[in-house]
């Protein structure tokens, strides 16, 4: 759970709320990010120092941009119609395939990363989650 800035108050937000599909598809349409990094943090505001992060997003997570405010962040829409800021360098946009040597090099990324049972915090880590990612990247 995280917390945004809504009308100059900071409210609690339910990362099952933000991450659950909306009515109609989320991300499937217009400048769609794709979290790149093993883990992004979402911001109210686009600082990365004036708040906590709202909410932290695992690799592959799809966003809707709509905004751009510089060449550092993005403004994305989240599932519930909120907004907040994710810093560019933490998303790609046209995600391609890897070959086998770069994906052995993304797969090491995860070696050392924290392991909890039943991934009970977003910046938790399973072994099989990994492993799907890294088979996904391949195509």
């Amino acid at each position: 759970m995280g917390a945004r800035a809504h009308g100059g108050r900071l409210h609690r937000l339910d990362a099952r709320r933000i991450l659950l599909p909306a009515k109609a598809p989320y991300a499937a349409a217009g400048r769609v990010a794709q979290v790149d990094s093993l883990f992004a943090n979402l911001y109210a505001e686009a600082s990365a120092t004036a708040h906590r992060p709202v909410l932290v997003l695992p690799y592959e997570t799809r966003l809707e941009v709509s905004a751009e405010k510089d060449e550092r962040w993005l403004e994305v829409r989240l599932v519930d119609g909120g907004k907040a800021w994710i810093q560019r360098g933490d998303v790609v946009f046209d995600p391609a395939p890897l070959a086998v040597p770069a994906l052995i090099e993304f797969s090491k990324r995860f070696l050392g990363l924290p392991y909890l049972w039943a991934a009970r915090r977003p910046t938790a880590t399973i072994a099989r989650a990994s492993c799907r990612c890294s088979a996904g990247v391949a195509g």
